[in-house]
């Protein structure tokens, strides 16, 4: 039996009375701070809940036998030599749908049907109508064709919408006219009126969206990074929206988070930014709890856990 279970930063604070319920029983320590963090993690931690924990630490805690993270993402854990022998990573996988695919839809509507621009015309008290773009009929491309970008492309057929992609292993998705290979990114980009980006933070996606691939999207296009904070190299992004090669773009994921003060980003014309929100959904804050503390009843009694990350893989 785990009688502790370490918390660190727990995502958004409505959540803590859930997992206070769901781990009835148990001590519940948490930690709000990267300092905290470094100065309870010893060998008393087997159990640990935590948002994007600092690295190279792990070997403070040669107990540890459960990661679960609050999210999808592992990119802020993994790859970690300093990782305690035979630990298990898990995640939350398949709690984002479908707030996710909305979230991304909602933000390509917003730019083609020009809502910021709205936003600022309203806080001017200008009341000018302006044409706005059609969506049936316009090409979306979804960069990183898995579980969540599939879910988008059938939304996005539903608007009547061509829909084409990359995915690692080409396969046939329902709702996608083409699936083309990760390496035909450039010739996907060249094609599409709006691209939304949905993969996980690897050596290989790395500032994947640099100055270059921004070069091969269509002028006015549209761009949405709902993936990792990495992806998407900012510079670059700001280059093309002030360019005004790329019309619009949302980005909802960073490096760092929280997005500092001072970025510059914060000022950039016509880029929507939220704070790492596209997978949070209220109705979906119970669950979360309750599935983080169905594994550690899991580990408890020696059955297969949920949702396990493979290590080797990094996401």
């Amino acid at each position: 039996m785990f009688e502790k279970i370490h918390i660190y930063r727990p995502f958004i604070p409505e959540i803590i009375p859930h997992l206070d319920n769901a781990l009835k029983g148990k001590e519940v320590i948490y930690w709000h701070t990267p300092k905290e963090f470094e100065e309870g993690l010893d060998e008393s931690v087997e159990i640990l809940f935590c948002h994007r924990p600092p690295r190279n630490l792990w070997h403070k805690a040669p107990n540890l036998k459960l990661i679960h993270v609050f999210t999808t993402g592992v990119d802020a854990i993994l790859p970690a030599s300093d990782l305690p022998e035979n630990v298990i990573i898990a995640n939350n996988q398949g709690l984002t749908i479908p707030q996710m695919p909305e979230f991304a839809i909602a933000m390509v509507m917003a730019h083609m049907k020009g809502i910021p621009k709205l936003i600022d015309q309203q806080k001017r008290n200008e009341f000018l109508p302006f044409s706005h773009r059609v969506i049936s009929g316009k090409t979306l491309a979804i960069i990183g064709l898995g579980v969540i970008g599939s879910e988008i492309a059938v939304r996005a057929k539903a608007l009547g919408m061509r829909v084409i992609g990359t995915k690692r292993q080409v396969a046939d998705i329902s709702g996608v006219d083409k699936v083309y290979p990760s390496s035909d990114l450039f010739e996907v980009l060249s094609q599409a009126d709006a691209t939304i980006v949905i993969t996980p933070l690897t050596p290989e996606t790395e500032n994947m969206f640099n100055s270059e691939a921004f070069s091969k999207m269509k002028t006015g296009s549209i761009f949405i990074d709902i993936s990792r904070g990495g992806v998407t190299a900012p510079e670059a992004l700001m280059e093309a929206l002030n360019s005004g090669h790329v019309a619009g773009a949302s980005l909802d994921v960073f490096r760092p988070e929280p997005l500092p003060k001072e970025s510059p980003l914060w000022n950039t014309k016509g880029l929507i930014i939220s704070p790492h929100m596209a997978g949070l959904a209220h109705e979906n804050v119970t669950q979360v709890a309750y599935w983080m503390a169905d594994n550690v009843d899991r580990l408890e009694r020696g059955l297969p856990l949920e949702r396990v990350v493979p290590i080797n893989k990094g996401y």
